[in-house]
């Protein structure tokens, strides 16, 4: 009776979360397009120069920008809109072309008078246009993202504090590694990858300064179960097990003295309680979208949206001139080849040199990880591995330039694990 309940509510959120959503959506395609437009030709430019995917300081790809998905949220946001406000909102159109985003962006701001057919791209939410869209009347892109770098630079500078606080030194110097890897200049210059940054962080800001109140109240699935809901709000499919996985580990770095006093069963069910719990958001809202969207348009955008779930999904990828099966492995593969390169590479040899270094010089001062500890450690490092085997192995492949991402879930369990192993005063000092 109680998991019923539970359940129920989760469903009554998710389909609140989903009306609420196409609100937002509409009320923000009420907006005047003119004033986003001419700011966009402004600034069109800066992208003419930059390209699709240029490399902001030759740093492999840590260091690549997105601008042709970039030139999608753009477009998203200036098209005109015509007809009915909700089948704007719902269909997300943007012009159409044969080339890519960015040219057919460029061609269209430039000239006017073009008219191509217009395109709609309705299987995400796009809810990122409900911040873009109003930003834009105000700015260019060029502005927004240094508003954007000043955002997220406060944001990672005041999780790193509450880390510092309220569990340690060590482990806020882990978190500032891990961000290092996501590579928060990246995160800022392209929007396509500021969204899950955003989400991961207030959430663990959320964790750290409230822990106690969600934990007495029993509030952890909601609250991941929301964290799910705006992933597949604002997310256009970068890198979300991130908003997850993060966050999980500092949920357990708050509650580990008591949680490590319970049976492995107990906790390690309610990680998976947890992971289910934004899992359910995650594909629940996103189904959402194309229900409502169906409904409200009488397009099938069920049929689409599953297509693409169905490729996204599969072993199976597509070349410029050739389909071919990939194992499940491939995706890992491919993922930890692009971790070879640039400061990533720079940064997975330093921890391992200091890895073998600490290992060496204060082999006395180790304890064994607890035992508790030690699952939960490996059930969140597993995630990332999941996610490219079984989630998302053809998206995992294709993009493991910008998925790899999700590895930094990985990194900060093993950190915390290295930590464990020696034992700290309150002050984050060590014992002898």
């Amino acid at each position: 009776m109680r998991l019923a309940k539970h359940l129920m509510a989760m469903v009554l959120i998710i389909v609140a979360s989903v009306c609420a959503g196409a609100v937002a959506l509409v009320c923000v395609y009420a907006l005047p397009t003119e004033g986003m437009f001419r700011h966009v030709k402004d600034d069109i430019a800066i992208y003419e120069a930059e390209g699709l995917y240029p490399n902001w300081a030759g740093l492999g790809a840590s260091g690549r920008l997105d601008n042709f998905t970039d030139a999608i949220m753009l477009a998203n946001a200036i098209h005109p809109v015509k007809g009915s406000l909700v089948d704007n909102a719902m269909i997300n159109y943007k012009w159409g072309g044969k080339k890519d985003p960015l040219d057919t962006l460029i061609r269209h701001v430039q000239d006017e008078k073009l008219k191509d057919k217009p395109s709609g791209y309705p299987r995400y939410w796009h809810g990122y246009l409900t911040v873009l869209k109003p930003a834009l009347m105000a700015y260019g892109p060029f502005k927004l993202r240094g508003i954007n770098f000043y955002f997220q630079a406060i944001l990672f500078l005041s999780v790193m504090w509450a880390l510092y606080r309220r569990i340690s030194p060590k482990h806020a110097i882990a978190y500032a590694v891990v961000i290092m890897i996501l590579n928060l200049v990246t995160t800022s210059l392209s929007f396509q990858f500021s969204s899950v940054f955003y989400i991961s962080m207030l959430l663990t800001l959320l964790i750290l300064y409230r822990n106690n109140k969600i934990r007495e109240r029993g509030a952890y699935p909601y609250v991941f179960l929301v964290t799910g809901i705006l992933t597949s709000y604002f997310d256009l499919l970068t890198y979300p097990l991130f908003t997850l996985g993060f966050p999980l580990l500092v949920a357990w770095l708050m509650n580990c003295e008591s949680e490590n006093t319970l049976p492995v069963k107990n906790v390690l069910t309610r990680a998976a309680v947890l992971s289910a719990s934004w899992m359910t958001g995650y594909v629940g809202m996103w189904a959402g979208k194309w229900i409502i969207a169906s409904l409200l348009t009488g397009q099938n955008v069920i049929k689409n949206a599953l297509h693409s779930v169905a490729v996204r999904s599969s072993t199976t990828v597509t070349g410029a001139a050739s389909v071919r099966d990939i194992s499940i492995f491939s995706p890992v593969i491919n993922t930890i080849r692009t971790c070879t390169d640039g400061p990533i590479r720079v940064a997975f040899i330093a921890a391992l040199i200091a890895l073998i270094y600490i290992m060496v010089t204060r082999r006395k001062q180790m304890r064994p990880i607890r035992k508790n500890t030690k699952w939960i450690l490996c059930f969140c490092a597993a995630l990332p591995f999941a996610w490219y085997m079984f989630v998302a192995p053809n998206h995992s492949y294709v993009h493991a330039w910008f998925t790899y991402r999700i590895l930094g879930i990985s990194l900060f369990a093993g950190m915390c694990a290295l930590i464990e192993k020696f034992p700290q005063n309150k002050n984050g000092e060590n014992i002898s």
